[in-house]
């Protein structure tokens, strides 16, 4: 997992009157500075059929908050393939979960669908860049899991990272309150 954080700049680099970037731990950060960062990249496959959301695999985060006042932005961008043999019609969906909670409305499980009509078609194949973002108070400054779960509609295969030269992401941007 490769973690980013905000450093400090040295004072002998900073620019007269911005004084405020020597210490990214303090409540001296206008709002709306990002005061950090952190993101996990996995290129691992995730297939499911299930119709229950189930974790990602790799696809998870553990963030520790450095103020109780700020917001953390979550963006999750996923590699997604949904793939359904034998009949003309294949779907799933993803969601963020902040600490056991879902970030936003938990998806129809036709979120990412596609369907044909007519003929014999025998196979419907699906394959996207997707990416979610949602907004969660710090509430605390508590170590919490941020994870990635998947679903699948009516026995669909679905996946995250079909491939391993596909690349699937969460980030996370702590923002001073």
């Amino acid at each position: 997992m490769a973690l980013t954080r905000v450093k400090k700049v040295p004072t002998a680099n900073l620019v007269q009157g911005s004084s405020f970037l020597t210490s990214v731990a303090t409540s001296n950060m206008p709002a709306g500075s990002i005061i950090q960062i952190q993101h996990v990249k996995t290129n691992t496959k995730t297939t499911t059929t299930s119709s229950t959301m189930g974790d990602v695999t790799n696809l998870t985060l553990s963030f520790t908050p450095l103020l109780a006042s700020s917001t953390l932005k979550i963006t999750a961008y996923v590699a997604f393939k949904n793939q359904r043999t034998s009949a003309n019609y294949a779907g799933g969906s993803y969601h963020i979960v902040h600490d056991g909670t879902h970030v936003d409305a938990t998806p129809a499980e036709y979120e990412h669908f596609n369907q044909f009509h007519g003929g014999s078609v025998t196979e419907a194949n699906n394959y996207s860049r997707s990416a979610k973002v949602g907004f969660v108070a710090a509430s605390n400054t508590n170590a919490r899991t941020i994870k990635v779960q998947l679903r699948s509609y009516s026995s669909s295969n679905v996946s995250i990272n079909w491939a391993s030269s596909f690349y699937s992401f969460i980030v996370v941007e702590e923002i001073a309150g």
